[in-house]
């Protein structure tokens, strides 16, 4: 889990300098993914942290992982573990991509 921290650190900093200044934040769309043996659970306390900012955040849960009902064992390729994240991406407007 402590391979995680520099990763939160760097979503986290930005979005506290962004806050502690008062700034009009340029709005982004966060699209936060996963890593093996987790879900969008993972991202909790970072999506609710950059939703509050103003943010347009997104985050799912990947192939089998988290509370999608897919059978792990089935999954068998990369391309079919990403298949909600490349569906996602490419289902968004142009001006979000």
């Amino acid at each position: 889990m402590g391979q995680l921290r520099p990763l939160y650190l760097c979503l986290l900093v930005p979005l506290l300098v962004l806050v502690v200044e008062g700034k009009a934040a340029s709005f982004r769309h966060y699209v936060l993914v996963h890593g093996a043996g987790h879900g969008a659970w993972s991202w909790y306390k970072v999506h609710n942290l950059l939703q509050r900012a103003g943010q347009n955040v997104t985050s799912f849960d990947l192939t089998s992982a988290g509370i999608d009902p897919a059978d792990a064992n089935a999954v068998l390729t990369f391309e079919d573990y990403n298949k909600p994240l490349t569906n996602f991406l490419s289902a968004l407007p142009d001006n979000e991509k």
